[in-house]
């Protein structure tokens, strides 16, 4: 069997010839970063396949697919000494790569805000009423109030969450340095459909109270900066993924 290291070359040769990896620095950053380093032992031996694998914790969370990055990295042609936020679900591999790109001299910082993971580390539903729209704005106010310490540290910030408040976006815009807000878009049919946490068709028979889209209305966004129409089953999430990093770095 290859060494892992004539995987990693033969990976980024296909890249090469497949036009993910398009530029000798995204190139020699992924040759530089061993995969197999960042895999749950028990998947180690196939690091080098083009597919996300589980890494340890709640099972949530995946080392994604190698081509991934260069589809990430290419469009953002960063340099040395610059400074960059990755955002991922904890392997690492993505930020070792932009380390790589950035030099000794840049910054690289790997952070996560994510609506639910908020909840949990701040016990909200611990509360009677962390799913009204009361406990909800509560804890939008909180998210804010994370991302703006962030962004005054000169931080970016990535933040996924349902947002259901036009006045906090508005405020985000108002008091971000830099704000450029996506909304992710899907009719009710398509959310019931893909629910897989059930709530939807819960609230729909009664079973269940305070699930936007049903019992708790919710207002479309009047001017986000960029709109993706995630129904479609033509999406590709490499191309949205393209779409969203080249529309933020051209605001």
């Amino acid at each position: 069997m290859p060494s892992f290291s004539e995987q990693r070359r033969e990976m980024v040769n296909r890249y090469k010839r497949g036009g993910y990896i398009k530029t000798k620095r995204v190139e020699d950053a992924i040759l530089a970063v061993p995969r197999e380093s960042f895999m749950d032992p028990r998947y180690r031996e196939y690091a080098y396949y083009d597919q996300p694998f589980a890494i340890p914790g709640d099972g949530r969370q995946t080392i994604s697919a190698p081509y991934m990055y260069p589809v990430t990295y290419e469009p953002l042609k960063l340099e040395p000494g610059q400074r960059f936020l990755e955002i991922g679900a904890g392997s690492g591999y993505g930020a070792a790569i932009a380390r790589e790109l950035v030099g000794p001299e840049g910054l690289v910082v790997t952070v996560l805000v994510d609506g639910d993971e908020i909840r949990r580390i701040f016990r909200h539903e611990d509360r009677t009423n962390a799913y009204t729209v009361e406990g909800r704005r509560r804890n939008a106010k909180r998210i804010y109030e994370i991302c703006r310490w962030l962004d005054c540290q000169n931080i970016n910030v990535v933040c996924c969450i349902l947002s259901i408040f036009e006045d906090l976006r508005e405020l985000n815009r108002q008091h971000f340095s830099k704000y450029f807000e996506v909304y992710l878009f899907a009719p009710l049919d398509v959310l019931i459909e893909r629910d897989s946490k059930n709530l939807y068709r819960q609230a729909l028979n009664g079973e269940t109270q305070n699930v936007v889209g049903v019992d708790i209305p919710f207002k479309e966004p009047r001017n986000p900066d960029l709109i993706i129409d995630t129904s479609r089953s033509t999406n590709d999430i490499n191309e949205i993924v393209k779409t969203i990093l080249q529309e933020a770095k051209a605001k």
